[in-house]
């Protein structure tokens, strides 16, 4: 329903919508929009978008990809997701998990901060641009024990905060840049509510 409202329809500045229980709510909510009648409640701002990352099982990915064409697409457009995905099913999850939030920003919804847990926290990374494709799902596959040593890593400065589940809360660019940080670190996290805790106080 989302992806048609998004690649379907034409675009509005506003829309009305009615929240009901039951069918007679429901239309009485709908006769009041059409006579003008309803009270109108704007947000004032966009609210505030986390992306929580993790692996997404490949077989659903597959099927999700043969049904929504976006999602054919993205997947083709990278080449890394691809070939490292057919030699490591960590990496093949990881890749799907890229591409449906690359789906998600595509279609409007980009995200003030990202993060996970463990691989979550890796695919957040790779999101956020401290590590490119080809590193994030080579360190997967090296975790998994599908490579005889961790990747070299050159990370970069985030485009957007990563909540980390090792600190509990914005992962500080010392610790980004820091390689250690994702050969080793990263797999202890297990902060990951304490990390969000303050994002959905906020109303993310």
């Amino acid at each position: 329903a989302g992806y048609t409202l998004r690649a379907g329809r034409r675009g509005f500045a506003y829309r009305g919508a009615v929240v009901a229980d039951d069918h007679a709510t429901a239309v009485a909510g709908l006769r009041a929009i059409a006579a003008g009648a309803a009270a109108a409640q704007a947000a004032e701002a966009a609210p505030a978008v986390s992306f929580l990352f993790g692996e997404v099982p490949f077989e659903d990915f597959q099927v999700l990809a043969g049904r929504v064409p976006a999602v054919a697409d993205i997947a083709r457009r990278s080449a890394d997701s691809v070939l490292i995905g057919a030699q490591s099913p960590p990496a093949a999850r990881g890749a799907a998990g890229l591409v449906l939030a690359t789906l998600w920003a595509e279609s409007g919804a980009r995200p003030d901060a990202v993060g996970g847990a463990g691989s979550g926290e890796v695919l957040a990374a790779c999101f956020s641009g401290v590590l490119d494709e080809t590193e994030a799902l080579a360190l997967l596959s090296w975790r998994a024990g599908l490579l005889d040593s961790p990747p070299q890593l050159r990370p970069r400065v985030p485009r957007v905060p990563i909540l980390s589940a090792v600190v509990g809360g914005e992962l500080p660019q010392a610790r980004a840049l820091d390689p250690l940080h994702w050969t080793r670190h990263v797999w202890e996290g297990g902060r990951l509510a304490e990390a969000f805790g303050g994002r959905t106080a906020d109303g993310a």
